[in-house]
């Protein structure tokens, strides 16, 4: 291989690493972004499933409250 195409192919093959690494990059930031979301989704059903739990528990005392109440106790 003559020195000429040598270096086109070496400037080819870091053009290429170069494409590589910034794909990477973009990867890895997509992925700590969806890592991100996944996490503040679980919280937010952490947080609903609390509430729900909550409101359930004031239900059924609601609930026995009104059958003292009609049963005159």
């Amino acid at each position: 291989m003559d020195e000429e195409t040598k270096a086109a192919f070496e400037g080819v093959l870091k053009a290429i690493m170069g494409i590589e690494d910034a794909m990477n990059a973009r990867f890895e930031a997509l992925l700590k972004r969806m890592n991100d979301q996944f996490e503040r989704v679980l919280l937010a059903q952490h947080v609903l499933q609390v509430n729900d739990d909550t409101l359930s528990q004031r239900v059924t005392r609601l609930e026995e409250d009104v059958r003292k109440l009609r049963d005159g106790t």
